[in-house]
């Protein structure tokens, strides 16, 4: 996949197999591993291996796997995974993750609204976020045209579900 966005701090591109050690290292963080579990692999092997097969290859045109990249040091600030559950029209289900170096200095909201503004108009953006985690419910929130909606999901009434629609 060939997207990649730049906001006034961070590049947010596609990952690459050069991020496996930084990503690993991120997703070791206790709060990644409670809130986005799918996204931590046990070993860095494991970590390669997903990075390789499904996150850095593009194969699914409507699904987005970024790592946000601070322009200025070149590390990684975090990560939007961001997969399509129907694409006409698109709606994507987004999924953030911040590097516990980073958090609280509004990168995450900085990439999710370049993020936003660059997928094409009428694509709706569900967020699930675990209602223990004031951090990302903060950020999305912020987000322009954010609306609360009934969480839909199976996994149990401690989550709120945010959709925006573009």
């Amino acid at each position: 996949m060939n997207f990649m966005v730049e906001s006034e701090r961070l590049l947010i591109r596609p990952f690459k197999i050069a991020d496996t050690e930084e990503y690993y290292q991120m997703t070791r963080d206790p709060l990644v591993r409670k809130y986005v579990p799918f996204a931590c692999e046990e070993t860095i092997e494991e970590t390669y291996n997903t990075i390789d097969m499904f996150y850095s290859n593009g194969d699914c045109i409507h699904d987005f796997y970024l790592v946000l990249e601070e322009k200025e040091t070149h590390k990684l600030v975090g990560a939007i995974i961001a997969t399509a559950i129907k694409t006409t029209p698109l709606t994507l289900e987004v999924d953030i993750l911040t590097d516990s170096n980073f958090r609280r200095k509004g990168f995450m909201f900085e990439a999710l609204t370049a993020f936003i503004n660059a997928i094409p108009k009428s694509t709706e953006f569900i967020f699930v976020v675990d209602k223990k985690n004031k951090a990302s419910k903060n950020t999305v929130t912020k987000l322009p045209g954010i609306v609360e909606k009934p969480f839909t999901g199976t996994m149990g009434s401690g989550l709120y579900q945010f959709s925006l629609t573009t």
